[in-house]
């Protein structure tokens, strides 16, 4: 049987997770992601969504805007009922260092064993306030196995990690033997395979009432560097699948 869910991303809250629960066709919800610390997001045109002649290609660079650990403090049990009200499993989208991890890990395991974590592993849209693009966990695969070794040693919860596309296919490898290196792998339940395209980029072109051609860069953050996702990246998921 399919079973359908929603992405990490955009349902943070409960009156978002509200709207998702509505959904019939979904069995499992995602709320998320969430850091240890609250942030912001990033400022100005971050999503930008195209359906025609490229068959659907959409970039973000959302940025991670969430409330953290306190918010989840807040929040994470009434989602949780809500869900479950709604018969549909509840999956929890988190990252930060191994230490964050595991504090996060345990207290959502004190909420419910029954929720599903994912770490994610591979968002490409955080950038320095310098302007340097911090790197993600997912590319080196010693980061991966800490942050896994601290998710199972903080809980007893279904636990995935959410990796990147990878332009180097031996760096997939790499990754999955660390995963087979963490010592209780009977833990680790899951790998999501995959999140958006890093550093994909994008130009707006339109010409004006005088016929002069103008285009401008669709995301304004990062350098216009964001997660690319679409049809486009059906054939690389499917090849980093068939590795796996």
């Amino acid at each position: 049987m399919i079973q359908l869910m929603n992405a990490a991303g955009t349902v943070k809250t409960p009156t978002a997770l509200a709207k998702v629960l509505r959904c019939e066709g979904n069995s499992e919800v995602t709320i998320g992601s969430y850091t240890f610390a609250q942030r912001n997001g990033n400022e100005g045109d971050h999503l930008f969504y195209y359906d025609e002649r490229l068959g659907g290609i959409s970039l973000n660079s959302l940025g991670l805007p969430n409330g953290g650990l306190e918010y989840l403090k807040q929040h994470l049990p009434q989602m949780y009922q809500m869900a479950k009200t709604a018969n549909k499993r509840l999956r929890v989208s988190i990252l930060g260092t191994p230490d964050e991890i595991g504090e996060m890990v345990a207290y959502i395991n004190s909420v419910s064993p029954e929720i599903i974590i994912e770490i994610n592993g591979s968002c490409p849209n955080v950038w320095s306030e310098e302007g340097k693009q911090k790197p993600m966990v997912g590319f080196v695969p010693e980061q991966v196995r800490m942050l896994l070794a601290a998710a199972v040693s903080a809980g007893n919860n279904w636990i995935a990690i959410k990796l990147p596309l990878y332009s180097d296919p031996t760096v997939l490898g790499d990754v999955v033997d660390a995963i087979l290196d963490i010592p209780d792998i009977n833990a680790i339940d899951e790998i999501v395979y995959a999140n958006a395209y890093p550093n994909a980029y994008l130009s707006k072109i339109w010409r004006d009432t005088n016929g002069i051609l103008h285009t401008e860069q669709a995301i304004d953050y990062g350098k216009g560097l964001a997660g690319g996702g679409g049809s486009a990246n059906i054939a690389m998921v499917c090849g980093g699948l068939r590795q796996i």
